[in-house]
């Protein structure tokens, strides 16, 4: 009877044991950085702010061209966008930044955007990352299928991301809808192409991700 207890007490502490094993490499793996959000996490402050002046100068100018009649573009580098979001995004979107999201970055691939960022849940951090592709089906719709969410390189369920994804794009007011294609989730973003005081009405025709960059081109009626 003692040698069963001995044997009982021995394959419970091996359970406990690989239990706890698992445990630990669990955590580790879900605290890797993936490679494209270390490279887009620069810590030079200046080079930051450098590249986020540049996206700030674009996107005025682009801001300018829509409102004149005519045609349109634009391009911005990953690095201008990351330089923006390392140096701007708390100042002039306070709520979005004191999320559970934070340090957000991206990184573009042809057809495809890489987007990573902080989680802070429960008194954990993680990195999440998600690969998205995003396409325009039709003038000011935007259509984003999200394929892999990770937590460093564990698979997450994708409703806490969506969920995500959902409360951002209602703070900044714009209209999501969520469909399917072939099992994956499909964001669906119509971006306002509302009319001016002077009846010109702005539509997004051409949206464009390359290696490193995005582009962006339309006309105004």
């Amino acid at each position: 009877m003692r040698n069963k207890s001995f044997i009982l007490m021995g394959a419970t502490s091996g359970a406990i044991g690989g239990g706890l094993v698992g445990v630990v490499l669990l955590y580790q793996a879900a605290q890797t950085v993936p490679n494209f959000y270390r490279l887009a996490s620069d810590t030079d402050v200046e080079h930051c702010r450098r590249a986020s002046d540049e996206m700030e100068r674009r996107s005025i100018a682009l801001h300018n061209q829509v409102r004149k009649r005519g045609s349109w573009a634009a391009t911005f580098t990953a690095g201008q966008i990351n330089g923006w979001l390392a140096v701007d995004l708390a100042e002039k979107f306070p709520e979005l930044a004191a999320g559970r999201v934070q340090d957000p970055r991206v990184a573009f691939r042809e057809g495809y955007i890489d987007v990573g960022f902080r989680l802070r849940e429960t008194g954990m951090t993680a990195i999440v990352s998600v690969e998205i592709g995003a396409k325009l089906v039709a003038p000011n719709v935007v259509a984003c299928r999200l394929y892999h969410v990770r937590a460093g390189s564990v698979p997450i369920p994708l409703k806490t991301v969506l969920d995500e994804i959902t409360q951002a794009a209602r703070r900044l007011r714009l209209p999501i809808r969520w469909a399917q294609d072939d099992g994956d989730p499909v964001a669906v973003v119509t971006i306002s192409g509302r009319r001016d005081a002077d009846a010109r009405q702005q539509k997004l025709e051409v949206l464009a991700l390359l290696d490193g960059e995005i582009y962006v081109a339309g006309r105004t009626e």
